[in-house]
């Protein structure tokens, strides 16, 4: 009767509630992931530290726990394409990084842009002293 299909309503809820669990213990595994890939600790290290970045964005400037995008290893190679947001008292912003890199060698950014809310973007790839 009635017990019956509250039951199986709550064994539903459970099962989606499990499987709602489960998907966001695998999102969390890739952005740990992504965060844990050295194109992202490297371009992340990279636009806190600029000064231009610092100046729009004001200090302390700390990554967003999400990232979107995509990485991909492999014995010989890896790559990354990857969206960042970063936080900063006076503006937020978004850091896009697209990197290889070739066994145990540096990382090399083919992409390292800070697009800050109101304001300028900023090619990272530009030294400071060149602008």
């Amino acid at each position: 009767g009635a017990n019956q299909k509250m039951n199986r309503k709550l064994v539903s809820l459970g099962g989606l509630g499990v499987s709602l669990m489960a998907v966001g213990a695998i999102g969390l595994g890739v952005t740990g992931a992504m965060k844990g890939s050295p194109e992202y600790r490297q371009g992340v290290a990279r636009a806190i530290a600029d000064p231009r970045a610092q100046r729009q964005m004001g200090t302390p400037i700390v990554p967003s726990w999400i990232v979107t995008g995509k990485t991909a290893s492999s014995t010989a190679s890896s790559n990354a394409s990857l969206s960042v947001p970063l936080e900063g008292p006076t503006r937020n912003g978004t850091l896009n990084i697209r990197a290889h890199r070739f066994g145990d060698g540096p990382v090399e950014f083919d992409e390292l842009r800070l697009s800050v809310d109101g304001a300028s973007s900023i090619d990272l790839l530009v030294p400071v002293a060149e602008r």
